[in-house]
């Protein structure tokens, strides 16, 4: 393993052949280090039976192949329509017309600061 290697750095290997007595021509090849998207392992809400006026909170988990600290966009639904302006982890159900027997889903998309992952749709909670 090379020490410090990250993506979008570049490895060059040179071979020179030798058949015990000369030296053949050199040959190299280079490659580009690959940056791999993260990938949602699982997304939940909690609670799973929100009462109206309670906060909803997403529960994500994720795995980077890189290593790379990874961040969330979110995006909160109510009945498979957007909420307006719900980017956040959570969301309070004390606004927005949410009610009894609404249904409630966030979509998460991992970022690992150079290229995101896809995106991911949660179970949906009744709210009772």
């Amino acid at each position: 393993m090379l020490p410090s290697v990250k993506h979008g750095d570049v490895i060059t290997v040179a071979v020179t052949p030798n058949d015990g007595t000369v030296n053949g021509t050199e040959a190299t090849a280079s490659v580009t280090v690959a940056n791999t998207a993260p990938v949602i392992t699982s997304l939940s809400l909690t609670p799973s039976a929100p009462s109206a006026g309670q906060t909803v909170s997403a529960i994500v988990t994720s795995s980077d192949a890189d290593g790379d600290t990874v961040t969330y966009t979110y995006q909160w639904f109510r009945n498979g329509q957007a909420i307006v302006g719900q980017y956040g982890s959570s969301l309070a159900l004390t606004f927005c017309g949410i009610r009894s027997g609404d249904q409630i889903t966030v979509q998460a998309t991992p970022n690992d600061g150079t290229v995101s992952g896809a995106a991911v749709t949660s179970a949906p909670v009744k709210i009772k």
